[in-house]
């Protein structure tokens, strides 16, 4: 055994606590992942909920951008909040945390300024707060960070994660909703320096939003994710689904996956599995209706489809709701109606 040098303390460094980066293209998608990681995950005690979650960025619906058009944080003054997961959302968010926890009496002094604090707090500056330092705190504790790809390349992230032993400032890199991420932006979280990179993606569903077709063919329009299962590396399906009916999930599996999607037996046992309205031709678990109508573009630039707002509002839902929905329903039904544009769904509203 070698023996420790004179003066030196035999004892070993206490280990570095694990690192992860979560990054999704979205704001939204980063922050529905937050929440199901907060509701789902194990964390290092065993226990759902344990890890500690911090989230870098704008809060949900708050106003990004001010009148020099650069991110604004957000306030940390208390407001309204509609659901649980709106509090949680507000409850980690860094910036929210930072105005929480510093708050100075008349009598504090004046500190150093730095180009990562965002804009409009002189306040802070007055009092002696530097914005990049703290995050730096508080990244530097937690387990989990969740950001989006863009953020995740801006100099006040980079600040804020970077390790003082000059270590990789994380050990995993997680991509969410990877295949609808565009090959640049997925290699911006991997600069940090991580062990293990996963990407969790489904190239079937939506692509790459592109805005320039030009760009199409230098493959712009093509995710990292594609680019490597075309390349024959291994990629790991997953083969159950817990959520649509099982016609559904037929379709979509044989349409799309090769029929290699299985539906678990907890979606099969549901009572919605055989409801009343299924034996109707009309309203069967899935069903397709192709109309010959043709799309509107309104003055604000919306779209709409004429044809389809009346075969919904006129004839499908009027049908079923005199024939299904009572009064003497043991429990309310709810139709849900999805548009892929905002102004067929205020036209059917």
């Amino acid at each position: 055994a070698l023996a420790p040098a004179e003066g030196g303390d035999a004892s070993p460094p206490a280990p570095r606590a694990t690192r992860i980066l979560v990054c999704a293209p979205s704001n939204c998608a980063t922050d529905d992942l937050a929440w199901k990681v907060q509701r789902h995950s194990l964390g290092p005690s065993g226990r759902v909920g344990d890890l500690d979650i911090k989230r870098f960025g704008s809060l949900p619906n708050a106003d990004r951008k001010n009148g020099r058009n650069r991110t604004r944080a957000p306030s940390g003054r208390p407001r309204a909040t509609n659901s649980a997961r709106e509090f949680f959302l507000e409850e980690i968010n860094v910036d929210v945390l930072i105005n929480k926890m510093c708050k100075f009496d008349a009598e504090a002094g004046r500190g150093e300024r730095d180009d990562a604090d965002p804009p409009d707090r002189g306040e802070w500056w007055k009092k002696g707060v530097s914005f990049s330092k703290e995050r730096r705190k508080i990244l530097s504790k937690c387990d989990v960070v969740f950001a989006t790809l863009s953020s995740a390349g801006s100099r006040a992230f980079v600040d804020a994660v970077t390790r003082a032993d000059g270590a990789g400032e994380f050990d995993v890199v997680i991509v969410d909703e990877a295949c609808q991420a565009s090959e640049p932006s997925t290699l911006i979280p991997l600069k940090f320096n991580p062990g293990t990179v996963v990407l969790v993606g489904d190239p079937q569903q939506l692509p790459v939003t592109l805005l320039s077709h030009l760009s199409a063919p230098a493959g712009f329009g093509r995710s990292l994710f594609e680019r490597l299962h075309k390349n024959n590396w291994p990629v790991l399906m997953l083969q159950t689904q817990y959520r649509m009916h099982p016609l559904i999930s037929h379709f979509s599996s044989n349409m799309f996956y090769d029929g290699r999607v299985a539906t678990a037996r907890s979606v099969t046992s549901r009572h919605w599995s055989c409801a009343p309205w299924h034996a109707e031709p009309n309203f069967p678990p899935f069903a397709i209706w192709n109309l010959e109508g043709y799309m509107v573009r309104s003055n604000g630039k919306g779209y709409s489809n004429i044809r389809e707002e009346d075969f919904i509002v006129g004839k499908i839902l009027p049908r079923f709701i005199q024939k299904y929905v009572k009064p003497t329903n043991a429990a309310p039904l709810e139709i849900g109606i999805i548009s892929f544009y905002k102004d067929q769904v205020l036209s059917i509203s």
